[in-house]
């Protein structure tokens, strides 16, 4: 039974791959990194099959597009009015590196750079 649970977490690890533009926060990377905690020392034999069985068809579930297909939502519609490509450069970690680093600026700073926004 375990083992069958570990091949079925290596073929969902293939529908999920990792996105680098996400390292540390990313979802593909946790659960790589949660499947390495259950089956720990080269073992296949997890804690808890059964519960093991479960998370693993659910994470199929998302993986395979059952929700989305399922209820259907204009990929132009969100709250922000923003793209589906749009919100995923905003969450880069490059983009949040940007946003906090001008979050350091001072406030002196910042009205520097608007006034002289404001001159061109």
């Amino acid at each position: 039974m375990s083992s069958v649970v570990y091949r079925n977490f290596l073929r969902l690890l293939e529908k999920w791959p990792a996105d680098p533009t996400k390292k540390g926060r990313d979802l593909g990377e946790y659960i790589r990194n949660g499947i390495a905690v259950a089956f720990r020392g080269g073992s296949d034999e997890p804690r808890n099959a059964a519960k093991c069985q479960d998370i693993c068809n659910r994470l199929n579930n998302i993986a395979g597009n059952r929700y989305k297909d399922a209820f259907y939502v204009s990929e132009t519609s969100s709250a922000s009015g923003l793209s589906q490509f749009d919100c995923h450069c905003i969450i880069s970690n490059e983009s949040l590196k940007l946003l906090e680093d001008e979050s350091k600026k001072g406030i002196t700073s910042r009205v520097k750079q608007l006034i002289s926004s404001e001159k061109k």
